[in-house]
C-alpha cells in the first residue's frame, strides 16, 4: 500500500465541471452529492435552451456554481473545453449530468493522482452503489479486468489504455502542456483520443479502486416522445460513426478504413429486415456518419463550430 504524504491536495483544488444538454431531468441527482463539499462547481448549458437556469437557483441558492451558457450546442469535448481553458485549479474533474458520486470519492482520485507524478487521468469504478460492498468492489474490478486485456495493478489501483471521460479527473498541469480535448470532434471518441494522447506523452491513466460513482448511461438528455428517442438514438450514432472512422484515418490506411466502411453503409436497407427498429437505426447511423466522415462532411455546422459563451451567472 502507498504510504501518503502529510499535506495533501484537498477538494478544494478541483473544479468539477458538468457539461449539461437538456438535463434539468436529472442533473439535481448529480449536484446532490457534491453541492457544498467545498469544490467549485461549473455547469455549462450546451445551447438547451430549457430552465436549467431556475432549476439551480431554486434548489441550490447561494451555492456559487457557475452557470455557463453556451449559444449552441457545440458537442462534450469542445463545451468541456471552455471551461478547462479557463480555470486555475490543480485538477479538474469531469462529471456526466447523469453520472453521481460523492466529495469523499473525488478527494480519493485526488490523492492517488497526487501521490503518483506520472499519472494524468484517473477515473472512478461505476459501482451502482456510492457505498458499495467489499464483494460489489470486486465484481466491478474484475468486471473491468474482463474489458479489458492490458492492464496493470496494484492495492490502490488499475492501470488502463482507457478511462471514461464521463467522470474523469484530469492533472490540469499536464493538460495545459499537452492540450485538452481534440475540437475536431463533436461526440464520442474523444475520451479515447485523449487517453491515447495521455500515453503518447508518458502518463498513466488510472481507475482508482477507492472511488466510486453511478453512472446511468444514455440519460444525460430528455427525449420527449418516441420520435425524439429516435432522433437522438440517430445523432448519437451518426457521430459515433464518424467520430471512430476520424479517429481511425489517424492510424489507418485510408482506403482500407473506406472499404469497411462502405460495406457498412450499402447494407443499411438490410438492417431494417434483420434487426429491431432501435438496432437498426443504430447501425444505420453509425454507418452514415463513418461515410460522412470518409467524404468530407463535418461534423459541426457554421454556427456551433466555435464554443461561444452567450452569458455566465453565479447561482
Amino acid at each position: 500500500m502507498q504510504i501518503y504524504p502529510i499535506f495533501m491536495p484537498k477538494i478544494e483544488d478541483v473544479t468539477i465541471i458538468i457539461v449539461a444538454y437538456k438535463s434539468t431531468h436529472i442533473i439535481k441527482d448529480c449536484l446532490d452529492g457534491i453541492v457544498g463539499s467545498g469544490a467549485k462547481i461549473i455547469v455549462i448549458d450546451n445551447g438547451s435552451g430549457d430552465n436549467i437556469r431556475e432549476l439551480l437557483q431554486q434548489n441550490y441558492p447561494d451555492s456559487g456554481i457557475e452557470l455557463m451558457f453556451l449559444e449552441y450546442n457545440c458537442g462534450f469535448g469542445k463545451a468541456n473545453n471552455a471551461a478547462l481553458e479557463k480555470i486555475d485549479t490543480e485538477f479538474a474533474f469531469l462529471l456526466n449530468p447523469d453520472a453521481k458520486t460523492t466529495a469523499e470519492s473525488i478527494a480519493n482520485l485526488i490523492k492517488i493522482s497526487d501521490a503518483n507524478k506520472d499519472v494524468a487521468i484517473a477515473t472512478a469504478l461505476d459501482t451502482k452503489d456510492l457505498n458499495p460492498s467489499k464483494k460489489t468492489i470486486k465484481i466491478s474490478i474484475d468486471r473491468q479486468k474482463s474489458e479489458f486485456e492490458h492492464y496493470a495493478e496494484n492495492d490502490d489501483f488499475l492501470e488502463m489504455n482507457f478511462v471514461s471521460g464521463g467522470y474523469m479527473l484530469l492533472k490540469m498541469e499536464v493538460f495545459r502542456k499537452i492540450g485538452f480535448f481534440d475540437n475536431n470532434i463533436f461526440l464520442y471518441g474523444e475520451d479515447d483520443e485523449l487517453c491515447s494522447r495521455s500515453l503518447a506523452n508518458g502518463y498513466k491513466n488510472i481507475l482508482v479502486k477507492s472511488s466510486f460513482v453511478n453512472h446511468i448511461s444514455y440519460q444525460a438528455t430528455k427525449t420527449v416522445g418516441v420520435i425524439d428517442e429516435y432522433r437522438l438514438l440517430f445523432f448519437r450514432n451518426w457521430h459515433m460513426g464518424w467520430s471512430k472512422t476520424y479517429l481511425k484515418r489517424k492510424n489507418k490506411n485510408y482506403l482500407k478504413v473506406f472499404a469497411k466502411a462502405l460495406m457498412r453503409f450499402t447494407s443499411t436497407p438490410a438492417y431494417f429486415i434483420k434487426y429491431d427498429k432501435k438496432t437498426a437505426i443504430t447501425k444505420t447511423a453509425i454507418a452514415m456518419g463513418s461515410m460522412s466522415n470518409l467524404i468530407g462532411i463535418d461534423c459541426f455546422n457554421d454556427k456551433n463550430r466555435v464554443a461561444k459563451v452567450k452569458e455566465v451567472v453565479r447561482i
